[in-house]
């Protein structure tokens, strides 16, 4: 029988789990800073209408919200627990596949708002270190399956 079925104790996850949303975070991460690689200002900053978003923008988003992430991961243990039959599979496909198409806007709080509080350069920075320190929350055994926090859009989710 494999071990990688088994969940690992603290976090609730398997290692064919764990191994999956590594896998899926470093290859977001990479297909990011590939298709941003070549911009110039203009692109960086062009925004398709008035009330959307640059992609220096949409880049400063992303940092906040992954740093938020960390936030919510660090204090997942003292979140309620997830009622019983929780579906994560059902869930991760709603993250995985919904969240990035995006086909439901839905406006983002004022803290989460980027404000051109950082350079293109050092924004891509730390969106690069804000996903390393995802990957290290993935592996560092924080709770991750069996508790749930409300979100707002979402609804209730694990870490």
């Amino acid at each position: 029988m494999s071990t990688a079925s088994f969940e690992t104790a603290a976090s609730g996850l398997t290692e064919a789990e764990r191994a999956k949303a590594s896998a899926y975070l470093n290859e977001t991460r990479d297909r990011l800073r590939e298709t941003v690689a070549d911009l110039c200002e203009t692109q960086w900053h062009f925004k398709p209408a008035e009330d959307r978003w640059s992609i220096a923008e949409i880049l400063e988003h992303l940092v906040i919200i992954e740093q938020a992430v960390h936030g919510r991961v660090a204090g997942m243990a003292q979140a309620p627990e997830a009622e019983p039959g929780r579906k994560n599979a059902q869930v991760e496909e709603i993250i995985v596949l919904g969240v990035p198409v995006r086909s439901q806007r839905v406006k983002a709080p004022p803290i989460a708002e980027p404000t051109g509080r950082w350079s293109v350069e050092e924004t891509l920075k730390r969106f690069v270190e804000a996903r390393a320190e995802t990957v290290q929350l993935l592996d560092s055994g924080a709770v991750l399956r069996g508790r749930v926090q409300s979100h707002p859009v979402l609804g209730p989710w694990d870490g």
